[in-house]
């Protein structure tokens, strides 16, 4: 297993290391903070055959996909209710 280690990507340092979850996510997952302690995450599961520059790799698409994400306008959600009703046409009087 990795120990914990810390390294710089596009002016940012991150924090890595390993947690152990009980429960409906258990077993081990690395976990990261950001320099600004903005983002904590523990998106994926330890495996035995890590190495720092695969877990470096996979932390850094991560981020960068979530940073890519939050970035985007949000995306519309249901109305709740019925929908509006349509406009009714009045035939012209002659």
């Amino acid at each position: 297993m990795v120990e914990p280690f810390e390294f710089m990507h596009e002016g940012r340092t991150y924090y890595c290391s390993t947690v152990v979850l009980e429960g409906a996510g258990a077993g081990t997952w690395w976990s990261f903070t950001t320099s600004n302690g903005n983002t904590r995450a523990m998106p994926m599961r330890a495996s035995k055959d890590d190495t720092r520059e695969s877990v470096q790799q996979r932390i850094i698409a991560y981020h960068t996909h979530f940073l890519k994400r939050r970035a985007e306008p949000p995306t519309p959600q249901h109305t709740v209710g019925r929908p509006p009703k349509s406009a009714k046409v009045t035939p012209p009087t002659t």
